[in-house]
């Protein structure tokens, strides 16, 4: 998928897009070939984390807040079947992604079907450590990932 495609299913445009990539907030493409120039295409994973990062910007997040959200719903090395942000594109129910005070960050998916059911509970986002269960966030920004998902799998 090009990022012309994921600006065409999902609404965005390409310059919001290529923004994630420029500032290394989700790393992923390959090109198409050798040399500048090439348009790159992406994975479905790969242009999911694009977009669902670009729905954080337009959400009036700052850069460093969405690239330390994306490292822990998509940690580097991490198996792809404990990977929250895999297991939210592989999910068939509502998926939501939460940013509490602008420090902390949950993702959920409150599945019918047990297999699929997950919540990651809420973390920092700068360190990744767990918070207590009783945490409410004062400020709330929330992402329908499963919204985004239905729009790239067209």
């Amino acid at each position: 998928m090009t990022i012309y495609e994921i600006g065409v299913r999902t609404g965005m445009s390409p310059r919001q897009l290529r923004y994630v990539l420029e500032h290394d907030v989700f790393a992923g493409g390959k090109a198409a070939s050798e040399g500048r120039g090439n348009e790159r295409s992406f994975t479905e994973f790969e242009a999911f984390g694009i977009a669902c990062a670009a729905l954080m910007f337009l959400g009036g997040l700052r850069r460093a807040t969405v690239k330390r959200c994306i490292a822990v719903i998509c940690p580097p090395g991490q198996d792809m079947r404990k990977n929250p942000l895999f297991r939210a594109l592989s999910a068939t129910d509502e998926t939501i992604l939460e940013i509490g005070d602008n420090v902390n960050v949950r993702m959920y998916n409150a599945s019918s079907h047990r297999s699929e059911n997950f919540d990651t509970g809420w973390c920092q986002i700068t360190t990744g450590a767990e918070l207590k269960e009783n945490y409410q966030p004062d400020i709330k920004v929330q992402i329908d990932v499963g919204k985004l998902r239905a729009k790239l799998k067209g």
